[in-house]
C-alpha cells in the first residue's frame, strides 16, 4: 500500500513537472513571437475583475483623480461595472451601472474621460455620457444614451473631437458600411463629432473608414492614429498611421472620408486586446483573455493594464 502510494505521487509529481515545463516553453515561446510588442510594453496597473466574473472592455484614464477606470459586463449576468483603480495607491473600487434607475446589464464597450466626463460606448445602442461625480456613489447612474450613425463600440476623445467607432467582423458582426478605395473594401465606420455639442446635438463632422475587427481608436496630438484589433484567439494588431500617411479625403455620406488602409505599418499582439486610451504620450489598453470567460489568458499571465510606447 505504501509503495503504491509513493508511485502515485511520483506520478503527480511528474504530471506536474511536465505541464510546468510547457507551461514555461509556450511562456518564453510567447515573448518570442510578439517579441516587437513586449520591447514597447509596460505594465502601468493590474486589471481588476479578472477573476471576479468581469468581462473588461473599454478602458481610459482619469487625469484628474489619478484613476485608471474599466468598464465591462459581467459572465454571470448581474449588472455590468465600472472599476477605478488609484494609479499611486493601488486600491480597487468596483461601481454596478444603471441606466435611468435600471440595472445596466449591457454589454459595454469603449470608455474614455476627458475633463470631467465619461463617455461610455455600448454595441449597438449608443454612447452614454455621464459626470466624474458618479463615481463618489456605490452605483455610477449612466443615464439614457446619446443615439449615433454606427454601431457604437468604442470611443475616443480629446478636447475638442468625439470619435465614435464600430465592430465588423463578416458574419458574426455585420456593418453596413460597404466602402471599397484602392481594392480594398471596409464594412464598419468610425465618427467624429464635436464633443461639446455631442449630447444636445450629435451632428457628425467626418467619417473614418475603418478595417474589420476593430476593438479602440487613438488619435495623437502629432497626428498620429493607431486601432486596435481582435478577433478570439487570433494575434492582436496595432495599426498605426503616421500623419505624412494621412490618405486624401473623399466623401461619404455628404461628409468629409477619409479611408483607413490596411496597407500601414502594424504591430503584433496577444489576442484580445481592447479599447485605447493615451496616458503621457503611450498608448494604454490591455487583454480580456485572462477573464473567467475565457481562462487561457491566466496561463500568459495577461494580469496588466499595460501601456505602448508607439
Amino acid at each position: 500500500m505504501q509503495k503504491g502510494l509513493k508511485i502515485f505521487v511520483k506520478c503527480v509529481v511528474w504530471v506536474f513537472c511536465i505541464c510546468a515545463g510547457i507551461l514555461a516553453i509556450l511562456n518564453i515561446g510567447e515573448r518570442f513571437v510578439y517579441h516587437d510588442f513586449y520591447a514597447i510594453y509596460k505594465k502601468e496597473a493590474k486589471n481588476p475583475g479578472l477573476n471576479k466574473k468581469f468581462v473588461p472592455q473599454g478602458c481610459t484614464f482619469d487625469s484628474k483623480e489619478g484613476l485608471f477606470v474599466t468598464a465591462g459586463y459581467m459572465a454571470n449576468h448581474s449588472p455590468s461595472r465600472i472599476y477605478t483603480i488609484n494609479q499611486k495607491t493601488k486600491q480597487v473600487i468596483f461601481h454596478n451601472l444603471k441606466s435611468e434607475g435600471t440595472d445596466f446589464l449591457g454589454h459595454t464597450g469603449g470608455l474614455q474621460y476627458i475633463e470631467g466626463k465619461f463617455y461610455l460606448a455600448n454595441e449597438g445602442v449608443g454612447v452614454y455620457v455621464f459626470d466624474e461625480s458618479e463615481l463618489a456613489n456605490d452605483f455610477v447612474e449612466i443615464g439614457a444614451p446619446v443615439l449615433v450613425n454606427n454601431h457604437s463600440s468604442f470611443v475616443f476623445a480629446d478636447t475638442e473631437f468625439l470619435y465614435v467607432g464600430e465592430f465588423h467582423h463578416s458574419g458574426k458582426y455585420d456593418c453596413e458600411h460597404k466602402i471599397e478605395q484602392n481594392g480594398q473594401t471596409h464594412y464598419a465606420i468610425a465618427t467624429k463629432y464635436i464633443r461639446k455639442d455631442f449630447e444636445k446635438n450629435p451632428v457628425p463632422v467626418e467619417i473614418y473608414s475603418i478595417p474589420n475587427d476593430v476593438q479602440g481608436m487613438a488619435f495623437f496630438p502629432d497626428g498620429k492614429i493607431v486601432l486596435s484589433t481582435s478577433w478570439a484567439l487570433n494575434p492582436s494588431h496595432f495599426y498605426i498611421y503616421q500623419k505624412q500617411d494621412a490618405p486624401q479625403k473623399t466623401e461619404y455620406l455628404g461628409l468629409p472620408l477619409t479611408f483607413l488602409s490596411d496597407d500601414t505599418n502594424i504591430l503584433s499582439a496577444p489576442p484580445m486586446s481592447e479599447d485605447l486610451d493615451i496616458l503621457d504620450g503611450k498608448l494604454i489598453t490591455f487583454s480580456e483573455l485572462a477573464c473567467d470567460k475565457y481562462i487561457l489568458g491566466k496561463l500568459f499571465f495577461y494580469y496588466d493594464i499595460y501601456s505602448l510606447k508607439i
